[in-house]
């Protein structure tokens, strides 16, 4: 065999491969989208409302931003958005198995005349479109449905009908509160056998302030918003009429913990929680978003509520200032003192002890500790820390402006040191290593290019 044969043999064999890997890629994928025959064609997107009929009770929905909201019944109340956006979805991707005409078929017989559910879809184009679906055909197993009265009822398989299932628990949102997180005022939360959390939020710039005897102490964003999205997703197990349980079943009137949330708008909703049920993993709960029924929460919601702590939600991070805005850096021990400044936003200088190139990475590697930085515990301001003498003092600068100044004092235990915010004159308990790391020399910023010396 030469040279050419085996190369003809080699193409063919590529062409081969190419031809088996597309047509098991064709495989994979299936009918193309375009060729399949849903029953609506739509994105759920663009759905603005929804009305939802299942034999006797009737759901109104719109929406409301992101939001979906329940017009009929509980009108005005949250509904559970990712049900409603699902239920949707499934609508969009239903096939049709096969269509028939309407005259050879008698409607009132697979319950097309009063249909088992209906939904009409309501877009933003200012168009609808109604779906009612009918019973089961027992020869081909699919579901009978007709869209907007038309001449034709079309079949779909049967297993789309478990996932449009609706009723109230499922549609009606089940959050404690229906104020977005972001949007919270302020924070009550106790009982009687706990001390009040109370906080508020600055409009402005959305910070939150813990109240404590000794004043507001700054807390934690991040930890707080959490903590309310967590009551404004669905905690709610199951809904129950007020009549027939006492306040001493449901322990109600001596609450276990309460708590109270005010919207932007001054509304405020309050949530008491009560007893274990018989399933000790449920507990008996009430809202003012609800005042004719009692509520079942998760056991485990106690704990979640907890964290709603001075301790547990206090700002710890010692510094406030933006890292861009530094162009000066004063390093102060009483051993040495470091002078860096920057030349731009690349280039940095030691001035003193000495003219010298500093290293770009190290000083980021600074900045970003510095702006980073969290302590153990937050203190009153008080003497005998050792901030008189510090072990090091960091000040950053703006052009004239001081943006941070800390202090470290003295030893404060094992592995931990007391450090000063001096601008706004805060005192932390800090672990040892936030100070190790801000405890630079001139041989470990200089920037002193390397001598090869050649024999």
């Amino acid at each position: 065999m030469n040279w050419k044969t085996i190369v003809v043999l080699l193409l063919a064999c590529i062409g081969l491969g190419f031809f088996l890997l597309r047509e098991s890629a064709r495989e994979k994928t299936g009918p193309q989208e375009e060729n399949k025959n849903y029953l609506v064609s739509f994105e759920p997107a663009s759905v603005v409302g929804l009305n939802a009929v299942f034999l006797d009770s009737t759901f109104v929905l719109r929406k409301l931003g992101e939001e979906w909201v329940m017009a009929q019944p509980f009108g005005g109340h949250l509904a559970d958005s990712m049900t409603v956006n699902h239920l949707l979805k499934v609508l969009s991707r239903i096939v049709v198995q096969q269509s028939v005409a309407v005259d050879s078929i008698d409607l009132a017989q697979v319950r097309l005349d009063k249909p088992v559910l209906s939904f009409t879809l309501h877009f933003n184009a200012g168009d609808s479109s109604r779906l009612n679906f009918g019973v089961l055909n027992p020869t081909t197993e699919n579901i009978y449905v007709r869209r907007n009265e038309e001449d034709m009822v079309m079949l779909i398989n049967r297993l789309y009908g478990p996932m449009l299932g609706v009723s109230d628990l499922m549609l009606r949102g089940k959050g404690l509160i229906e104020t977005k997180p972001y949007q919270v005022r302020r924070i009550r939360y106790g009982s009687h056998e706990r001390p009040l959390f109370a906080a508020s939020r600055e409009t402005d710039n959305g910070d939150w302030w813990i109240e404590t005897p000794g004043g507001k102490v700054l807390g934690n964003k991040r930890s707080i918003t959490d903590l309310l999205s967590r009551l404004y997703e669905n905690q709610v197990r199951e809904f129950h009429p007020l009549q027939g349980k006492t306040g001493s079943e449901t322990g109600l009137r001596n609450p276990v913990r309460s708590f109270w949330i005010e919207g932007g708008n001054g509304d405020t909703t309050a949530v008491s929680i009560g007893n274990s049920t018989e399933d000790e993993y449920l507990r008996w709960a009430e809202s003012s978003l609800y005042p004719q029924e009692l509520l079942l929460v998760d056991t485990s919601l106690v704990s979640i509520l907890d964290k709603f702590s001075i301790q547990g939600l206090q700002n710890l991070q010692m510094t406030t200032f933006q890292p861009d805005q530094v162009d000066r850096i004063e390093l102060m021990t009483p051993m040495d003192t470091l002078v860096i400044v920057a030349e731009n936003d690349t280039i940095w200088q030691i001035i003193e002890p000495e003219k010298v190139g500093c290293k770009l990475w190290q000083i980021e590697l600074l900045l970003i500790h510095a702006d980073t930085m969290g302590a153990m515990e937050i203190l009153p301001p008080s003497s005998g820390k050792g901030f008189e003498h510090p072990q090091l003092t960091l000040s950053l600068y703006g052009g004239e402006k001081v943006l941070a100044r800390i202090l470290v004092g003295d030893y404060a235990g094992d592995k931990a040191v007391y450090m000063r915010d001096d601008l706004r004159q805060m005192d932390f308990i800090a672990p040892e290593r936030e100070f190790q790391r801000l405890n630079y020399t001139l041989k470990d910023l200089a920037d002193v290019p390397v001598r090869h010396v050649v024999q």
